[in-house]
């Protein structure tokens, strides 16, 4: 008979993880795997978070906000199918392949809100469109680089 044993999770970023310190009420000691499934919601709007890394094992999370940090890769949530409310506004995000990779993201009334990123032409033309069929309310004002280098020449 298998034995399960909590996996210690490893934070990138300290900011990230006095954050998730705060929401699970662990000012000290390790963090498990065991610790994060329960979580459901995080907020952390102007935390200076740079790396997200560890949210993958949120199993459960749903509604993810993080607006005004400096995120830049959003990878560890292309596994969090229950999300359903994703709010990034002002971050350095570019890459949103990771939101289309999520199977869960366009079941229900979902909202993915990245105002003032620096989504690149590959996100706004071909994923923001594939996410959007699935029904997604998607909000974002990431102008192509094309465009804006035409925008500087007038």
């Amino acid at each position: 008979e298998e034995k399960f044993e909590p996996t210690v999770v490893e934070f990138l970023d300290p900011n990230f993880e006095a954050l998730i310190r705060e929401i699970l009420e662990k000012p000290e000691g390790d963090i498990t795997d065991v610790d994060l499934w329960d979580i459901t919601h995080i907020s952390g709007v102007d935390r200076n978070i740079v790396s997200i890394s560890g949210i993958e094992h949120c199993t459960s999370l749903q509604i993810l906000t993080l607006r005004v940090n400096s995120i830049t890769n959003i990878e560890p949530l292309s596994e969090l199918v229950l999300l359903d409310h994703i709010d990034l506004q002002n971050n350095l995000i570019s890459d949103i392949k990771p939101l289309y990779e999520n199977t869960g993201i366009g079941i229900g009334n979902d909202l993915v809100y990245l105002y003032n990123n620096p989504l690149n032409d590959k996100s706004i033309l071909e994923y923001k469109p594939l996410i959007q069929s699935r029904g997604v309310k998607f909000y974002s004002n990431a102008q192509l680089s094309g465009q804006e280098k035409f925008i500087f020449k007038i």
